[in-house]
């Protein structure tokens, strides 16, 4: 049977690193490394899976033209503009996370 000293000494470094993390990601703390950097921040947009010409040029009339400037974007501001949609400004931002963070 596992005592509860146990069930603790697992769960603290757990909790610890989630808190952290979040913490981290609340701050700004992070930074993406140069060296893993697969995309350029400069590269255009529709560089990005899932950003098509049509996409780009919804994504050109808020100023979004590049991949930097769609990973930086308000995600909750630009989901309110008209004609585009919150799930889908979710998913392209992560995907151009993802994909600048690959090897």
């Amino acid at each position: 049977m596992v005592s509860f000293l146990e069930i603790i000494i697992y769960l603290v470094p757990i909790a610890v690193g989630t808190l952290m993390a979040v913490i981290g990601d609340r701050l700004k703390l992070y930074k993406v490394p140069e060296s893993k950097v697969k995309i350029k921040k400069d590269a255009p947009v529709t560089k990005v899976k899932g950003v098509d010409e049509e996409t780009a040029k919804t994504l050109q009339k808020y100023k979004i033209s590049t991949v930097g400037d769609l990973v930086k974007v308000d995600k909750k501001k630009l989901a309110k503009a008209k004609g585009v949609d919150k799930k889908a400004v979710k998913k392209l931002v992560k995907f151009a996370l993802k994909q600048m963070m690959e090897d």
